[in-house]
């Protein structure tokens, strides 16, 4: 049996007689207690190397016969050998002398590394690699993940790059599984990557001068490639392990788990995993370091640098915005404008369009969504509706999946980089690129139940007048997709004459109508009358007459006497809320505020006779039979024109009679309280126009009325003002005209005014 592998006997008994002349030379020096010499320090590392690889190759060679109990023993024995290597080096690291030559000075073993490529910034992730590689950390390296196009490979090599300098391990060994590269002639196919664990395997046998192809399993391949690395001190990168299988990746992070303890990885991957090892996550470039990508980029290159000059600080940032803060699409569309003469405008809407970019989608994504299921696509075509971060529940109702399928979706599109989680994964939301491309996967049913679960949401905390207003707290949290839900049933609905536009038509007005009061407080009154035309225009060709009445509303408030008093708008917008009211048989309804709105409308002319008649028909009519909310705002009303008029008593009856009446309405207080600090001021009675200020003020911050809120600021600053309290009012005015030009509000040039009068001061 001997004869059998007769070969294998002989280089056995060869590395172990190295071995143990090395064992009988260390053992001389330490008895001798002298320092090794350097000279003899090299030719016994150079025996303990050899002697390892001869030990490794055994195994090798042993694949070659057939198993025996003298083939077995033999192995067991080389493995015993292979520990005592390893005993070896630890003696010879202690008995190093100290003049040996300095690691960073010797050249690596192995080093396969690319040349370097352009890199920027990244700083904090670099620091991050860094600890993760130094030998103070336990694990077997760092995993870089993040979205395609972000540079982990970059920044995998940047690393790599770093750690050769200055001479922090032994060996080196790339190995990518990149199959694609992206040029402005398209994507480029590698067929050559390995696209198998057998085949890393083999490569990094490759690399290290092993014959692990040989070997007949994947186990003896790993099993041998362990030991081949043992005493390399090998830094090994493994760039793009997303296109290996799910089963393949999970043998690799075994084989990492058991490096030799001098062994680190860097392993770049879209793919988060929960490896031993220090994660860095890239997220998009940050803007500072995409400018000085850009400065890189032209520095060896006059069309690059030419067109970066006529670009300009607003050009360049509006391609790292389209491009999501992708250091790849940025470098891609540079070379697309050079190289290609794509204008400036087509590359902006190519990004915008994954269908026009699907070289570059394609690239980053299609690996990722290959490995996506069903109802995977379905969470990540929803999630391009939202416009913020979506909640679980809204993402449930969204995609018409059940909640825990859909949390589970979510998780597997983060773990792919398709996706981002917030607030400790109750909330996804997807990146511009990955947007750009699931919205190519948005059908109608899926618009229409996002649709559905906004109006939902909208009817359970909106409302004209909800008994609390913490209800608009949980609107504005999720107003970007609301607006989102709003320009979407706009964009459908059209003109209202298919089937689909009848449906999209028949759900806008309804959330309009939930909404619009949110919108009013909120200060959202340019949105106020862009979904008011919209709805207006939609409802009419659909002859859903109540949905215009309350389009045509909305233009009323903003345009009205008591917000931006623009009478030629407000006027035509109350003749069509009319027009709608009379074709949905409520035109007795809307007369009694059309009557109050001629009341504030002839006192904001100065025609308080004529708003006296109109505002007490309406205040006969509430005492009748209107709500307290009726009676208390046309009070409130009447006590405004006495103001105006300088009948300082009788508007301060008024205005205490509606306190009266409003005493549990936060809304109508707020606006009293105000009017009757006002009061207070013109009577200089500065203490109690300070005391009803803050209460109004204090009133209309608890329910964020923004029109209300600037309006207590302005006038407790003119109180402030004139209490000498001039530093508190300048704040208070700067912040109330910055509110008021927002809005465009009535009160702007007055805020105006006195913000210009308080900065003076503080000049003089």
């Amino acid at each position: 049996m001997q004869e059998a592998f007769g070969n294998l006997t002989r280089e056995y008994k060869r590395a172990r007689a190295l071995l143990d002349e090395l064992d009988d030379a260390i053992d001389g020096i330490e008895k001798q207690r002298h320092p090794v010499l350097l000279d003899q320090s090299k030719k016994l590392g150079r025996q303990l190397r050899l002697a390892r690889v001869l030990l490794h190759d055994l195994d090798g060679l042993a694949a070659d016969y057939p198993m025996s109990p003298a083939l077995k023993e033999l192995l067991i024995d080389v493995d015993r050998q292979l520990d005592r290597c390893d005993r070896l080096e630890d003696c010879l690291a202690r008995l190093a002398p100290a003049t040996a030559v300095p690691a960073a000075n010797l050249a690596p073993l192995v080093d396969n590394l690319p040349p370097g490529d352009l890199f920027v910034g990244r700083e904090a992730e670099m620091a991050q690699c860094l600890e993760g590689l130094s030998p103070q950390e336990r694990g077997w390296g760092v995993v870089i993940d993040g979205q395609g196009g972000l540079g982990k490979t970059s920044l995998a090599l940047a690393v790599a790059h770093f750690c050769r300098r200055e001479g922090c391990f032994g060996a080196y060994l790339w190995v990518s599984a990149k199959t694609t590269v992206l040029t402005p002639r398209g994507v480029q196919k590698d067929t050559l990557a390995p696209t198998s664990l057998d085949a890393l395997l083999d490569e990094l046998g490759r690399l290290l001068g092993t014959e692990v192809h040989r070997l007949s399993s994947t186990a003896q391949k790993r099993q041998h490639l362990e030991r081949a690395l043992q005493g390399t001190r090998a830094l090994l990168v493994l760039d793009n392990l997303e296109t290996l299988s799910a089963e393949d990746r999970q043998e690799v992070g075994e084989f990492l788990r058991r490096l030799p303890r001098d062994c680190k990885a860097i392993v770049t991957s879209r793919r988060r995993s929960g490896e031993s090892a220090v994660t860095v996550r890239l997220d998009r470039l940050p803007w500072q370091t995409a400018r000085e990508l850009f400065g890189r980029l032209a520095e060896g290159d006059a069309a690059v640098r030419a067109l970066v000059d006529t670009l300009g600080e607003v050009g360049t940032q509006k391609l790292y915005e389209a491009a999501g803060g992708s250091p790849l699409a940025l470098r891609w569309t540079v070379r697309l404008i050079t190289e290609k003469d794509y204008s400036f405008a087509r590359v902006l809407d190519l990004l915008g369009q994954a269908a026009m970019t699907s070289d570059l989608h394609g690239f980053v994504f299609a690996e990722a969504l290959e490995q996506t299921s069903p109802a995977d696509q379905r969470v990540f075509a929803a999630l391009a509706l939202f416009r913020a971060p979506a909640s679980l529940d809204l993402l449930a109702a969204a995609s018409g999946l059940d909640g825990e399928t859909v949390r589970a979706a979510c998780e597997r599109l983060v773990q792919l980089s398709l996706a981002e989680s917030e607030a400790e994964h109750e909330r996804f939301h997807l990146l511009p690129l990955t947007r750009a491309l699931a919205r190519t996967r948005v059908d109608t049913e899926t618009g229409f139940r996002y649709a559905q679960a906004c109006l939902a949401f909208a009817r359970a905390h909106g409302g004209d007048h909800p008994e609390d207003f913490a209800g608009y707290e949980r609107l504005e949290a999720e107003w970007p997709n609301l607006e989102g839900c709003l320009m979407w049933l706009q964009e459908t609905g059209g003109n209202g004459f298919t089937p689909l536009q009848k449906r999209a038509a028949a759900m806008l007005p309804e959330l309009i109508r939930v909404l619009r009061r949110f919108l009013w407080f909120r200060g959202y009154w340019n949105e106020l009358v862009q979904v008011g035309k919209q709805s207006f225009d939609i409802a009419t060709a659909t002859e859903q007459w109540l949905g215009a009445v309350w389009g045509a509303q909305c233009l009323v408030w903003v345009y009205g006497p008591y917000a931006r008093n623009e009478p030629e708008e407000a006027e035509r917008w109350m003749q069509r809320l009319l027009y709608a009211a009379a074709q949905c048989g409520i035109k007795d309804e809307v007369d009694i505020y059309r009557q109050r709105w001629e009341g504030l409308r002839a006192r904001a002319r100065g025609d308080f006779d004529r708003a006296e008649v109109h505002l007490q028909a309406v205040l006969y009519y509430c005492r009748a039979q209107g709500s307290v909310r009726q009676l208390a705002t046309v009070l409130n009303d009447l006590g405004s024109v006495a103001c105006d008029r300088k009948d300082y008593d009788r508007a301060h009856t008024y205005y205490q009679q509606a306190y009266a009446q409003a005493h549990k309405l936060q809304e109508e207080r707020a606006s009293i309280a105000l009017n009757l600090g006002l009061v207070a001021l013109h009577r200089q009675d500065l203490p109690l126009a300070q005391r009803w200020l803050q209460e109004g003020l204090g009133l209309a911050e608890a329910i964020h009325r923004r029109d209300l809120v600037a309006e207590g600021q302005f006038r407790l600053a003119r109180v402030l003002a004139r209490l000498e309290r001039r530093p508190e009012a300048r704040d208070l005015a700067e912040q109330a005209l910055s509110t008021f030009e927002r809005l465009r509000h009535t009160s702007l040039e007055a805020a105006r005014a006195l913000s210009r009068e308080l900065t003076q001061e503080r000049a003089d």
